[in-house]
């Protein structure tokens, strides 16, 4: 899997300046609407977004990701993305082999988590992953979260 991030997301080096509630001065976020899409990745140009839950095991070609559609506000928040796979995958693309990584993986590398920081008042939330060569086929998961609040859960299968 090949982690992306989109231009909404901030690293956390450029946090200072911002304020970021405690978890428990957080009040929830208003979900309006969320979605599961794949899409086609030819030369790291993207393009075919389609809203769907089966993702065809093309490596360096398919991506999928979610997006979830708020009521805007100002504030910065923290967003916990946990992505479960059916399998160890072959590589973890842009995360084990970064140092500054916003994503870590379990020890038997079938769950990664990832922690990033976006601006709410554009009203969206989203990440994205590619496959690459030697992910494993079978069903999916991933859960987006707010401290403690579940914005969104999605289950998809990737398939040969």
């Amino acid at each position: 899997m090949t982690a992306r991030l989109f231009p909404g997301m901030i690293s956390s080096a450029m946090l200072i300046g911002f304020l970021i509630l405690p978890a428990s001065a957080q009040q929830n976020i208003e979900v309006l609407d969320k979605y599961f899409y794949g899409e086609v990745s030819i030369n790291g140009e993207r393009s075919h977004r389609r809203k769907t839950t089966r993702i065809p095991n093309i490596p360096d070609r398919m991506c999928f990701g979610w997006m979830i559609n708020i009521k805007p506000r100002e504030e910065l928040a923290k967003i916990t993305e946990i992505f479960t796979l059916p399998g160890e995958p072959e590589i973890w693309g842009g995360v084990e082999d970064d140092p500054y990584s916003q994503t870590t993986t379990s020890k038997d590398r079938k769950i990664a988590t990832t922690n990033f920081f976006v601006a709410l008042k554009k009203g969206e939330i989203e990440n994205s992953w590619c496959i690459t060569k030697g992910d494993k086929s079978g069903p999916h998961q991933i859960i987006v979260l707010y401290g403690s609040q579940v914005l969104a859960e999605f289950e998809f299968e990737v398939y040969d």
